[in-house]
């Protein structure tokens, strides 16, 4: 019975001895932004009358509008667009294996 088990031991070992192939680990590349996200902020409305107190309101509350929502919209796309070429450069990388 002694020497059974050196036996079964090269036999299962044998199972073990066949070299791997690490598996290769893929960043997860988002997908492509809906159109609706990447449109630039809608332009500007019309003034309903000259006044220039209007002028002066109407023009005062668009610029700050406008301008939150042209930066929220470059902060956005820009993250994501180098989001998206990180995982895509990172994919196309030879060597990137678990180790």
């Amino acid at each position: 019975m002694i020497r059974v088990y050196p036996t079964l031991l090269l036999i299962f070992l044998q199972a073990c001895s066949t070299p791997s192939i690490a598996p290769v680990r893929l960043a997860p590349v988002p997908p492509l932004l809906p159109a609706a996200l990447t449109a630039p902020c809608p332009p500007l409305g019309r003034l309903r009358s000259p006044a220039i107190a209007e002028l002066a309101l109407a023009n005062a509350q668009t610029a700050l509008a406008y301008a939150d929502c042209a930066a929220r919209h470059a902060g956005a796309v820009n993250a994501y667009q180098a989001a998206r070429e990180a995982a895509t450069d990172w994919n196309q990388k030879p060597n990137n294996a678990i180790r």
